[in-house]
């Protein structure tokens, strides 16, 4: 059985703190060090079987590589209004209803982070504003599953999130023929 301390914040940033932990255990005492950041969504928007992703540059990795549209819950929102906002945020569009898909920690060992993954059919023309270029996206395109999935072998989809959810959504996407355009 093993006991925690209190987390204490190490280093603070205006996307993630830095914590630290005192773990105990039969074994001894050691130090945890973690991520703690905001849960996030990802959304997977359809448009006639199509699957729309962003590209975007992104300075942590220094590389431009396509994405879902999607990013962090704001306090107090709903993971549902989060898609919606991040979605129009992001490309311009609607989805309607959204269905949740699966929630994902994709770094159990490191972060609190956990990514609520959604899927729907997309509304409205879909277009880069001016405020997602400001945050990195460059561009936006419809793939096909198999055209997705060429993407993910070539490594043109870096966050290993988003191959999890592309995945999961054109599963979802096969049973859900007729809802979609």
């Amino acid at each position: 059985m093993s006991k925690e301390a209190m987390p204490s914040v190490i280093f603070r940033t205006p996307r993630f703190d830095v914590c630290k932990k005192i773990v105990t255990a039969r074994t001894g005492t050691r130090e945890f060090y973690y991520i703690k950041k905001p849960n996030a969504v990802s959304i997977a928007a359809f448009e006639d079987n199509r699957i729309l992703l962003l590209k975007a540059h992104r300075a942590t990795t220094g590389i431009s590589a396509y994405e879902l549209p999607g990013g962090r819950i704001e306090p107090g929102e709903a993971p549902e209004d989060a898609v919606i906002r991040e979605l129009y945020e992001e490309a311009g569009a609607r989805i309607d209803a959204p269905q949740m898909l699966h929630v994902i920690s994709p770094l159990t060992a490191t972060s609190t982070e956990l990514i609520h993954i959604f899927a729907g059919r997309m509304t409205g023309n879909a277009k880069v504003l001016d405020s997602a270029r400001a945050e990195g996206i460059e561009e936006l395109e419809f793939f096909s599953e198999t055209e997705a999935l060429d993407l993910i072998y070539e490594n043109k989809i870096a966050m290993s999130a988003d191959v999890h959810a592309i995945v999961l959504a054109f599963k979802w996407l096969s049973s859900h023929q007729g809802d979609i355009g």
